[in-house]
């Protein structure tokens, strides 16, 4: 029995959204022979997911917001002791960043996936920038007295995605894949709404769209979102647009 091309395309999606939440990164090339696709149509599978994901230069795609620190020794490097200089002495920071001068407070570097993040507030909110997008930094003479809920909020996350400003994500799971969210917590700051015989309704915090979006395409076609609308409606048109770039191309 031949596969739907449509399927097809959107198990594509899906792997290649995975594999992005797992390793921050794809390349064209690795993807073309994982798939046994031509160029033109990873082409147009990572043009389908142009909302959440770019180019990044050398065949290489990024979750958007998600930059990835380069191996070899650059100006990204060069910001990392100035930057934990920055933080342990609490001095107040001056950055360029995507060309708007902003004046930060410093808390913390992460790194996951070999994706870097300063965590800083920015006119007293707390954001995450990423490290690759700072065109210039100053560390200016004055200090800053830490604010021990910023502070607790940076210490205990061990995700990039940090804000004091979170929002609720209200997702259903079929009963035959509930066993998997019932044993552990797969989803950020999940708990349970009900429980029934149809399946589980679960409640989330999210600090990103990004930091959720990969998720909920991962678990396709066995989830549904039902809070928020903006959000439901950004996650069906994302698979709406693929899907109909695909039927077009077979036409």
């Amino acid at each position: 029995m031949t596969i739907p091309t449509r399927s097809r395309s959107a198990e594509r999606l899906v792997d290649i959204l995975l594999e992005l939440h797992l390793h921050g990164v794809v390349n064209r090339q690795a993807l073309m022979h994982k798939f046994n696709i031509t160029e033109r149509t990873v082409y147009r599978d990572l043009n389908a997911l142009s909302p959440i994901v770019e180019h990044t230069g050398d065949g290489q795609y990024r979750l958007i917001h998600a930059l990835q620190v380069p191996d070899a020794p650059g100006a990204m490097h060069r910001l990392l002791p100035t930057l934990e200089k920055a933080i342990k002495h609490r001095q107040v920071c001056q950055i360029l960043y995507k060309d708007k001068s902003r004046l930060i407070k410093p808390y913390k570097l992460i790194n996951k996936n070999n994706l870097c993040y300063l965590q800083a507030t920015d006119n007293n909110k707390l954001k995450s920038f990423s490290l690759s997008l700072i065109q210039w930094l100053d560390i200016r003479s004055e200090n800053f007295i830490p604010d021990n809920e910023i502070l607790e909020l940076v210490e205990t996350s061990l995700e990039p995605w940090v804000s004091e400003e979170t929002f609720e994500v209200d997702i259903f799971i079929p009963a035959s894949m509930a066993h998997y969210f019932k044993r552990r917590d797969l989803l950020p700051g999940q708990e349970t709404l009900s429980d029934g015989q149809q399946g589980i309704t679960l409640r989330c915090q999210a600090a990103h769209e990004n930091q959720i979006l990969p998720l909920l395409f991962y678990w396709l076609p066995n989830i549904q979102v039902l809070e928020p609308a903006w959000l439901k409606q950004k996650f069906v048109a994302i698979l709406e647009s693929y899907l109909a770039t695909e039927l077009t191309e077979v036409e």
